[in-house]
């Protein structure tokens, strides 16, 4: 599905552009990654989009963070 090949794109340019940079100064200074949680789906309310969503960013985070997972509605 194009759409869902897109939307892996612009994560991935997200979390790569971020892995670049550095924050902080000397001793203090950090990196950080970027875990994602997306799904797709119509004719939801937002609020079950958002939860999912959630669940999809905990899923990202416990399976060893810095990615990004996806889902569509009809199908969790």
């Amino acid at each position: 599905d194009t759409r869902h090949e897109q939307v892996e794109a612009v994560c991935a340019r997200l979390r790569e552009q971020l892995a670049q940079l550095s924050f902080g100064e000397g001793d203090a200074a950090f990196k950080v990654t970027l875990s994602m949680g997306v799904v797709e789906g119509t004719g939801q309310d937002a609020e079950n989009l958002l939860q999912q969503a959630d669940l999809q960013l905990y899923r990202a985070k416990s399976s060893g963070r810095d990615r990004v997972c996806m889902a569509n509605v009809a199908n969790i």
